[in-house]
């Protein structure tokens, strides 16, 4: 409780702490340091848990970093997972894993998106990026169930030895998450009884960087502003409360309130201050008082230069959240 304590003191800004806070973040830094490879990481939990908990012994941090932050391959290779390369998949043992940008989404399907998110990530994103779920885009919507007479018919598909295959790999998938619960649940326990609280507790992402991320791609976000203004406009008021909701559900499986958000494509690189205020400052404000109002902290990684975006932050509710700027100078009037 005592990092726990200094560290709000410190963002909270409740009272002086008996020292600065010490957090130190990096998804491979444990591995690289102890001579463990990408791949070793992602593959080996027994290696990466003993790394993760020597990294405590040896620098004393307020806060443990969680070797769950790495992923792990063999999920990865049962679920087909298409949006990524990791090492021994795409890329060599030895780097980390890389984004497969692609086109996700559709242009002509925004408006399946707002009528009906999870539809679309059932029958469309998830089929397109995991070849387990491949057999999904062939199910009827959900909400075709409403009278009797329609639940034979939508059952047929499960009945295909297509189907029948895939709903074996998830179990292979399921059972393979669940060690991996069970690994990072002692892991936590024990970095804990040893005086060291993981900090993050869940996270979620800018509704904008949903759509240029995860869907769009980065190109085809861009030119939504100009081609398609409104239809974007309206996906990211849709995809908020989504975001809202992962954060805060996160923060309270984990009973921390800390809620990690990454910023990527609002940063100075990508858009003008104009395009900012308009397309990715909204929705993202809206998060952010969200969750603050449902008694989260954001902790905010702003990738990329934030320099001309700084005013920007003065909106947010005083002493709800903390920033980490990769490269931005700070000084702000």
């Amino acid at each position: 409780m005592a990092s726990l304590n200094r560290f709000l003191d410190a963002v909270l800004f409740r009272k002086e702490p008996d020292r600065v806070p010490v957090f130190i973040t990096g998804t491979f830094l444990v591995p690289y340091i102890y001579k463990l490879t990408p791949y070793e990481a992602m593959y080996d939990y027994e290696k990466v848990i003993k790394v993760h908990l020597n990294f405590l012994e040896d620098f004393d941090p307020d806060y443990a970093i969680s070797p769950g932050s790495i992923n792990f391959g063999k999920i990865l290779e049962l679920i087909g997972f298409k949006q990524y390369k990791w090492p021994g998949h795409g890329v060599p043992p030895s780097s980390v894993y890389q984004y497969v940008e692609n086109i996700y989404m559709e242009a002509e399907e925004y408006q399946w998106l707002i009528n009906n998110p999870s539809d679309f990530w059932l029958r469309a994103y998830l089929p397109r990026t995991c070849k387990i779920f491949e057999p999904f885009k062939t199910l009827s919507p959900f909400t075709d169930l409403w009278e009797i007479i329609l639940y034979p018919s939508f059952f047929v598909p499960f009945g295909s030895e297509v189907f029948q295959e895939t709903l074996m790999q998830i179990s292979r998938a399921g059972r393979e998450a669940l060690l991996w619960t069970q690994k990072m649940r002692e892991f936590s326990q024990q970095a804990k009884a040893m005086g060291y609280p993981l900090l993050t507790g869940g996270v979620t992402k800018a509704p904008f960087d949903i759509i240029a991320d995860t869907l769009r791609g980065t190109k085809e976000a861009l030119l939504d502003m100009y081609r398609r203004p409104e239809l974007l406009k309206r996906a990211l008021e849709v995809l908020t409360p989504l975001a809202i909701s992962q954060g805060v559900r996160g923060a309270n499986l984990s009973n921390s309130p800390i809620v990690f958000i990454p910023l990527h494509k609002g940063c100075d690189e990508f858009m003008s201050d104009a395009q900012f205020r308009t397309f990715y400052w909204p929705s993202f404000k809206n998060l952010i008082e969200g969750l603050v109002e449902e008694g989260c902290i954001p902790y905010i990684f702003a990738e990329g230069s934030f320099e001309k975006r700084l005013e920007y932050f003065r909106e947010l509710p005083e002493k709800s959240c903390f920033i980490r700027f990769e490269k931005t100078n700070m000084e702000i009037d």
